[in-house]
């Protein structure tokens, strides 16, 4: 019922939408369209001062129509689609009769029709009223003015997900154009009916941050005015004015949910213009213009395509509405919807008698109603009918309702507060006698903990000599370690000094003896063979003395780990290329990359050093087949692998490859320290180094899972998730 209410109040108002002078023989009717001319007729005399029709021009047309035309020259206007580029279309012919050609151009926002009549590019526009044409020059530094005043379009609530006001649920959404003067009357038009409440005096220029009071909390979004009817499948509702809701298919008589009065202070300002630039408003093609959109043919052009289509659907609504309302009974319904009907047809008479049934069914029924609005509102209507004495006597009640009101609720929150000060007195009534009790506890609480106290420094003293025998025992069974611990390393140290003075003298030695020989053959073959000899011993030297230099390094704690972000694939990259010369003919070299990036962050140089090893290794074993090697994810931690085709490693022997000096392949060239390098730097880096290998399968392989985490700079990140987390065992 209340949404068929809407419908009606809507359709009304639509006799609303654009003022014509068109003649009628229903007086009823007629008094509506004059009601629905008033508050366009007021702006555009305010904004128009001279409208009046020149005798000699109706004399110069008809002289004009026994000629031929002159023509004038071009009129050029941007305009929106609907209504008023249909408009403008309906008054070419008679612009034409008279000299003019007008040239129609439709945009489809309200920024750029008035940007290219700044530049002289368009001669006028059609689509806004003064408030935003004023708001517009403001905020953009522009010089249009009003060149006349043409007709009114109403704003109106429309459905989006929900079709009717009545279901309307907190924490819905509310769509409303954004810009200053719309955005002022959707909020007016949602507080007159019943959404939110605006701060007083708030008036045309109210935004979001003048809403008082919103009980259902309901989100504004506000939007720019052509993108509002776009998202109606997205929110509850959508406010537009007119012409955005014609364009978007919605009929005011048919589709609004609310809208504006014809007496609203909104229906008076909003009147739509032609606007031109400052200094152009006299041009002769512009009056002519404005003349031509104001006549009597325009009018009823007007008149008939929107008045005259929704007149017959709002008298069937109201009609459909009344016959539900009696269907049920609802008498409020009835009065109330048929006080506004006549309202808006301009039959105050009618409309004021309907709210006296009103007040009377609230009085019978005790029904609590918003009285000193109904009154104040048939004051409006006793004043529009010429009635001042009675508009007066109902102004009077519906103060007197809206005091008594005013002072209920103040009683009201008197009480409330006189409540709320004898409950916090209690409150602080039994906040003393608590603090009293609770300084009782806490002198008898002192006395038992001092008692308490006394016996747990007796208890710890006992403690204390335990732990101190404890320790005593500890340190003297420390001290027993500490000493085969010295006794072991000095093995280890002199080990460690046999097994280096072997290690370089092998090549030392082949260095020397083929010098030697070198020396004394003139065979230009045998001398390149002695050299590849002796520089091969020489690079199996210098590793062997870098490798000891590390390993001495890292158990000073003096080799240097620096952390930084780079690609970990352009370095893998960079170790194919290195091994691929040492790895022999016919055996195949493979990077398996996994992911197309992946930046990680730990020692770069640390990192290669492992990977070269681990593949110089599997070059070395490998003598047919392939060597593949990459990385991977594992539990959010980096898996590094190292597959080849070579020998193996036996099982029992696989946990040995990681100790010093140890060479599973004696005739096989090596220091036997690069694994434990290796394994010393991983384990440094916060990782795990293992081998996975079978003796006679052909396979080995090496992990290094994870690499610690450096500090970071704030708000740096990786594009890998979690590469450098904690570490895990693998």
């Amino acid at each position: 019922m209340k949404k068929l209410t809407a419908l009606l109040l809507t359709g009304a108002l639509a006799i609303s939408v654009l003022t014509g002078c068109g003649n009628t023989t229903d007086t009823k009717d007629q008094a509506a369209t004059d009601a629905a001319t008033d508050a366009t007729d007021e702006a555009t005399d305010a904004a128009d001062a001279s409208d009046a029709t020149d005798a000699s021009d109706a004399e110069a047309t008809d002289e004009a129509s026994d000629a031929a035309v002159e023509s004038k020259g071009t009129i050029t206007v941007a305009a929106s689609a609907t209504p008023h580029a249909e408009i403008l279309e309906e008054a070419k012919p008679i612009l034409a009769e008279q000299g003019w050609d007008l040239e129609v151009t439709v945009f489809d926002d309200y920024v750029q029709p008035n940007l290219v009549v700044e530049s002289g590019e368009f001669d006028a526009n059609y689509f806004q009223h003064i408030p935003y044409l004023d708001d517009f020059n403001a905020e953009q530094g522009t010089h249009l003015v009003n060149a006349g005043g043409i007709h009114y379009e109403p704003f109106g609530i429309y459905p989006g997900t929900k079709s009717s006001l009545d279901d309307l649920a907190d924490g819905d959404v509310i769509a409303v154009p954004n810009d200053t003067t719309n955005e002022a009357r959707a909020l007016l038009l949602l507080e007159a009916n019943g959404v939110i409440t605006l701060k007083d005096g708030a008036g045309l220029a109210a935004t979001v941050n003048d809403i008082a009071e919103n009980p259902k909390n309901v989100e504004i979004k506000e939007l720019e005015a052509a993108q509002v009817s776009r998202v109606k499948d997205e929110v509850a509702f959508v406010v537009l004015n007119g012409n955005y809701a014609l364009q978007a298919g919605f009929s005011v008589a048919k589709d609004a949910l609310a809208y504006e009065a014809s007496d609203s202070e909104a229906a008076k300002t909003y009147v739509n213009i032609i606007a031109v630039k400052e200094g152009h408003e006299n041009d002769p093609g512009i009056q002519a213009l404005v003349k031509v959109l104001k006549s009597d043919e325009i009018k009823q052009y007007i008149n008939d395509t929107w008045y005259e289509r929704y007149r017959e659907e709002v008298d069937g609504y109201y009609d459909k509405c009344m016959e539900l309302a009696r269907g049920r009974g609802d008498r409020e319904e009835i009065y109330n919807t048929s006080a506004r009907y006549y309202r808006d047809r301009g039959d105050y008479e009618r409309s004021t008698a309907y709210m006296d049934s009103l007040l009377t069914h609230y009085a019978e029924t005790g029904k609590k109603a918003d009285l000193g609005s109904i009154y104040i509102a048939q004051s409006h209507l006793y004043e529009k009918a010429g009635d001042y004495a009675k508009a007066l006597e109902a102004m009077r009640k519906g103060n007197d309702f809206r005091y008594h009101s005013r002072m209920d609720q103040a009683q009201s929150k008197l009480a409330e507060m006189q409540a709320l000060y004898d409950v916090n007195r209690l409150e602080l009534e039994k906040s003393r006698l608590a603090g009293r009790n609770k300084l009782f506890l806490l002198v008898a609480g002192g006395i038992v903990l001092l008692l308490a106290g006394w016996a747990a420094y007796q208890q710890a003293m006992v403690r204390r000599l335990k732990l101190a025998r404890t320790q005593f025992m500890a340190a003297s069974e420390e001290a027993q370690r500490q000493s085969r611990r010295a006794q072991e390393s000095e093995k280890m140290k002199t080990a460690f000094i046999n097994s280096m003075c072997h290690e370089i003298r092998t090549p030392l030695n082949a260095i020397v003896g083929f010098s030697a020989i070198l020396a004394s053959t003139d065979e230009e073959q045998e001398k390149q063979e002695y050299v590849s000899i002796i520089e091969n011993n020489n690079a199996l030297l210098l590793q062997l003395i870098g490798d000891i230099l590390d390993l001495s390094k890292i158990e000073a704690g003096t080799l240097d780990f620096i952390h930084t972000d780079f690609d970990l694939n352009e370095l893998m990259r960079e170790k194919e290329n290195v091994i691929r010369m040492k790895v022999r003919e016919g055996v195949e070299l493979l990077f398996e990359q996994k992911y197309e990036q992946c930046s990680v962050c730990t020692d770069r140089n640390r990192l290669s050093q492992v990977i070269i090893n681990l593949l110089t290794n599997a070059a070395k074993f490998t003598q047919t087949g392939s060597i593949r090697f990459g990385y991977e994810m594992r539990d959010r931690e980096l898996y590094f692998w190292v597959s080849d085709t070579g020998s193996g490693i036996p099982a029992d022997k696989t946990e040995q490859v990681f100790e010093r000096f140890v060479k599973l392949n004696t005739f096989k060239q090596g220091t036997g320290l690069g694994l434990s390098i290796c394994k010393m730097i991983v384990e440094h880096l916060g990782g795990r180094i293992g081998v996975e290998s079978e003796e006679g399968k052909g396979n080995s392989g090496l992990s290094c899972p994870m690499f610690r985490e450096r500090p970071r700079r704030k708000g740096r990140r990786s594009n890998i998730p979690s590469s450098r987390s904690k570490r895990t065992n693998w």
